[in-house]
């Protein structure tokens, strides 16, 4: 998704009135950073990084083989986590 899809997909979860969100996030801080895509195209994507900017999940949920794959997680988030990120 797009940075501006995933700022539409946030919000509408924020109006959905849904406790918590489930998602997909990569962790590898020495050489990353986020780089928008069009629809359908695909990357590593840091949610606690720019211009997303979520703070650190409740939990992280390990998705992916140690020494085989790029650092992905499943991160738990509040809807009040998400909110306070928007609002900033």
């Amino acid at each position: 998704m797009p940075f501006a899809d995933i700022k539409l997909a946030l919000e509408n979860f924020l109006r959905s009135g849904i406790p918590y969100a489930l998602l997909t996030t990569h962790r590898s801080r020495a050489f990353h950073r986020n780089l928008d895509v069009p629809v359908g195209g695909w990357r590593y994507l840091d949610l606690e990084m720019q211009p997303i900017s979520l703070p650190k999940p409740l939990a992280y949920l390990r998705d992916y083989r140690m020494g085989w794959d790029f650092p992905r997680y499943v991160g738990l988030w509040s809807r009040e986590l998400i909110l306070a990120a928007m609002r900033a």
